[in-house]
């Protein structure tokens, strides 16, 4: 399996890291080990290439197949994720509304990782704190708002 990943997380990846993939057309989730790691980044698309290889033979593995890869660079415990539609981008980074005693407060906030539906916020919240999730569009800075459970 080739593929490549941002060079933010080159660090992170070494050879002998296990991670998971998918093809198109079959339901299975396929295991590959990390054996090759280019020495440089490609300065066109600022990733790097990276090979692994599966160990087992299936039949549904045609070279040349679109895969998705599912790389773990490292756990961390007691991260904030939260969803990433929360996410407010701004020329100097990035915030989110909490809900603090009926009104709206903006939080800068610095991301980590990001997931399909969720990121990692690194500093700027605290575990506890309420995020607005939804209506971000409508609300300013001090409104008033109510919170409702939705299932």
């Amino acid at each position: 399996v080739d593929f490549s990943i941002p060079e933010r997380y080159s660090a992170s990846v070494k050879a002998g890291d296990e991670l998971e993939f998918k093809i198109s057309g079959s339901s299975n989730i396929f295991k590959a080990k990390v054996y090759a790691i280019e020495p440089k980044i490609d300065p066109g698309t600022r990733t790097l290439q990276i090979r692994a290889i599966c160990s087992v033979a299936y039949k549904e593995l045609i070279p040349g197949a679109f895969a998705n890869v599912e790389l773990s660079l490292k756990q961390t415990s007691n991260a904030i994720l939260i969803p990433t539609v929360s996410i407010v981008p701004e020329l100097k980074g990035q915030k989110v509304y909490l809900y603090k005693n009926g009104v709206v407060i903006p939080q800068n906030v610095e991301i980590g990782t990001r997931e399909e539906t969720r990121v990692q916020i690194i500093s700027g919240l605290s575990l506890g704190d309420t995020v607005i999730t939804s209506g971000i569009l409508q609300i300013r800075p001090k409104s008033k708002v109510k919170i409702s459970e939705f299932n």
